[in-house]
């Protein structure tokens, strides 16, 4: 799973990078941005506080916080100085979060931990019953307050991007439509927002065609999973300005885990055909459809 995690970071970064007018002016591609840096030392001061009405008094911090990473180059035409951003970013997460049995919660589970291995500082805001480290469970499951509350949480840990994971009915009533608004409320206060779409079928619905226009058109980055879902969205919006370019498709990947020897004697299968899905067993899933085929 590691390309996927190097390739997720690609994108966001180039999403950070896009919301420079310097850069969408340069329209350096990955490569050009890269193979055009140097290393360098980069240190940033941060303050942030925290006003709530149900803390007794404001909390105040101070951070310095310091990079040993490759930079960006940029050229910037309109005066002719070049210009630099580290690699090292706040990188702010919407998704669920393991205890909470979802794919979606573990997939963000393990891209979460990668980015951070590769010098950058995460957060999750996600809702109530997830747990670990930066993990802040803010709103509940279908609750209608959901942008308010996850954009009022956000903004306070001043993120460099927003990667939301993308499924419909994890995030409010009426198929999760309170994405949209929150994505808008990002937008206005100048906060790139990255989004991974984890569902995308052939043929979209009216609800879903909505809610992805929105989507598509506010966000400064989208990721799919499948050549044919990105083929979809182009289908529906491809006449939507930059609509091709903001589209990646990164494979899901899958968990790194080592061989187990003599596994099918252990688990008394010798000689017996095994097929193995992957995923949480539920009826959505239509496991069962599979069986039926044996």
């Amino acid at each position: 799973m590691r390309i996927q995690v190097f390739l997720a970071l690609a994108v966001i970064m180039m999403a950070v990078l896009a919301s420079s007018p310097t850069f969408a002016e340069e329209e350096l591609t990955f490569t050009e941005a890269w193979t055009k840096g140097s290393i360098v030392l980069s240190g940033r001061y941060r303050y942030e506080n925290v006003d709530d009405d149900g803390l007794e008094e404001v909390a105040h911090a101070s951070s310095l916080r310091s990079v040993l990473v490759r930079v960006w180059y940029l050229q910037c035409s309109a005066t002719g100085h070049n210009t630099t951003q580290d690699s090292g970013m706040r990188i702010g997460f919407v998704s669920t979060n393991p205890p909470i049995e979802c794919g979606i919660a573990t997939y963000t589970q393990y891209l979460n931990t990668a980015l951070r291995e590769l010098g950058n500082e995460t957060f999750v805001i996600s809702q109530h019953g997830a747990q670990g480290d930066g993990v802040f469970p803010v709103f509940r499951h279908g609750s209608g307050s959901f942008a308010g509350e996850v954009f009022s949480t956000t903004t306070r840990m001043t993120p460099d991007v927003v990667h939301v994971q993308h499924e419909y009915g994890l995030y409010g009533p009426q198929r999760g439509v309170g994405i949209v608004e929150l994505v808008l409320r990002y937008r206005m206060v100048g906060i790139p927002v990255v989004m991974t779409l984890h569902t995308v079928g052939e043929d979209l619905k009216p609800d879903e065609q909505l809610i992805l226009k929105h989507l598509l058109d506010e966000c400064s980055a989208m990721i799919v999973h499948e050549d044919f879902q990105k083929e979809t969205l182009l289908r529906y919006f491809g006449a939507m300005p930059h609509a091709s370019r903001k589209i990646h498709v990164i494979e899901h990947g899958v968990r790194e885990v080592a061989p187990i020897a003599d596994a099918k004697r252990k688990l008394a299968l010798e000689g017996r055909k095994v097929a193995l899905l992957c995923g949480y067993f539920r009826p959505t899933k239509g496991f069962q459809k599979i069986v039926d085929i044996f």
